[in-house]
């Protein structure tokens, strides 16, 4: 012991002072231990379990959040279907009044052509009617003026070729 003695008087220290020293500092935390220790450990406790219990939460939050992402994204994706099949049957419905109105208006102007080529007939009918009539006058006004006098060769050639410029003329006013 003096051993100790020794080497601690070489530091500075005094043996009395540091077995004081060492037995209040025992001594406080024996106290220390005994009222407060307890106290700060429930507290370290309560404050363990309260961050683990929000540590749950957000692990909990983190996968309901999950959870309604994937809800939303089906509900997403059902909505775009739905969104396509609507756009489809509108698309087919547009394709369909489409071909409608082409027929329809196929028809109309079928029967507008019919109808202008009926107008065209009659009025070449008409036509040709108002040419043979004309060539009738024209023909009884030539035998009328043959009766009528006695025609020699030269007066036949000139009523015939009088009866075809009438004729070209008449033809080319219709």
């Amino acid at each position: 012991m003096d051993v100790l003695k020794s080497v601690l008087e070489s530091l500075g220290v005094e043996g009395a002072k540091l077995l004081t020293n060492i037995i209040a500092f025992v001594l406080f935390f024996g106290i220390l231990y005994r009222f407060a220790w307890k106290g700060i450990s429930d507290t370290i406790e309560g404050r363990r379990i309260k961050i683990r219990k929000d540590l749950d939460a957000i692990e909990e939050g983190k996968r309901e959040v999950e959870r309604l992402k994937q809800e939303y994204l089906k509900k997403i994706s059902a909505i775009e279907a739905e969104a396509q099949l609507r756009f489809g049957r509108i698309e087919a419905e547009a394709r369909d009044k489409a071909a409608g109105i082409l027929a329809e208006a196929s028809g109309k102007a079928h029967k507008f052509m019919e109808s202008a080529r009926r107008d065209i007939e009659n009025e070449a009918e008409q036509a040709r009617r108002a040419l043979m009539a004309e060539i009738s006058a024209l023909a009884r006004s030539a035998a009328q003026k043959i009766l009528e006098r006695e025609i020699n060769e030269l007066d036949a050639r000139r009523l015939v070729e009088t009866f075809l410029t009438d004729f070209e003329k008449s033809k080319q006013a219709v």
